[in-house]
């Protein structure tokens, strides 16, 4: 199947969009399929689906299966959903990644909450638990387990401090 591409910002305006490259504030989505619809400001985009923001240090790649973007009036999105083999990471950023079953993402808000499988990259440090809530901004988070399952993580003593030597 042939992937497509738009730029959501612009797609729900109604406005045809070709520039060679995407502005840092605008979000790429690209999928298989992409369905938008104007009335419910939403697209939905299933099987390969990929959302690209920023420039940078500051971007932003979210892969899934599927991801539904909720668009604001002004058609940048204020919320994105994923599901199935969800990551997401973040250049430049405290956390690099993020892998889960299921993601809610809130864009202006830089917060994100994480289902199922969780395993979180922070520095060289590595996290797993069930359920994961994340300051993308701060680089905080706060990782649960399941019922029978305890949270884990793998930290290297001295990495930070290390990594903040070389810059």
């Amino acid at each position: 199947m042939m992937m497509r591409s738009i730029v959501i910002a612009i797609a729900l305006m109604g406005s045809a969009y070709s520039q060679p490259s995407t502005p840092a504030s605008a979000y790429e989505m690209t999928a298989d399929a992409i369905d938008c619809n104007q009335k419910t400001r939403k697209c939905i985009a299933t099987s390969n689906a990929r959302i690209t923001t920023g420039a940078g240090d500051a971007t932003k790649v979210l892969t899934a299966r599927n991801v539904t973007a909720s668009m604001q009036e002004e058609g940048a999105p204020s919320n994105i959903d994923a599901e199935g083999d969800v990551f997401l990471e973040a250049q430049g950023g405290k956390i690099q990644s993020i892998r889960s079953d299921r993601a809610h993402y809130e864009p202006d808000k830089q917060t994100a909450t994480f289902d199922g499988n969780v395993s979180l990259r922070f520095g060289s440090h590595t996290f797993k638990g069930d359920h994961a809530t994340a300051d993308l901004k701060q680089g905080n988070f706060t990782l649960k387990g399941a019922k029978q399952t305890p949270v884990s993580g793998l930290i290297y003593p001295g990495a930070l401090s290390e990594k903040r030597r070389r810059a």
